[in-house]
Formats: structure tokens, sequence, C-alpha cells
């Protein structure tokens, strides 16, 4: 699916809150419990993951200090 709205990834974002709702809309009928980590199975994957800064060599020397 990345790959597919590679272009879109606000209408992934869309599509994907769509499914997660209607997830919650069928446990609620059913009664029963929402998993903890319901958001994560449908919205995390799909956000790009930003890599921690980069410290310079003199930052980390005077945070070791």
């Amino acid at each position: 699916m990345l790959e597919e709205f590679r272009e879109f990834p606000a209408v992934l974002g869309l599509y994907l809150a769509g499914q997660l709702k209607d997830a919650v809309d069928d446990l609620s009928i059913n009664e029963l419990p929402l998993p903890a980590d319901l958001h994560g199975r449908f919205i995390d994957w799909s956000q790009p993951v930003k890599p921690a800064p980069e410290v310079s060599p003199s930052r980390q020397h005077r945070a070791a200090a």
C-alpha cells in the first residue's frame, strides 16, 4: 500500500482512518474490547519514521562534561 499511495500519502491516511473507524464500530457492536495497539495496526505503520538528529562531536563532548 505504501508504494500504491506513494504520491498521495494523505489519501492513504484517510483510507486507513476510515478502516480504523470501521474496525472500532465492528468491535463496539459486538461489545468486544478495543486492542491497545489498534491505532498502530491501522495508522502508525504508514507514517514515515524520522531519523534522530545527528549530534555534532563538539556537542557530544560538551554533553559528557
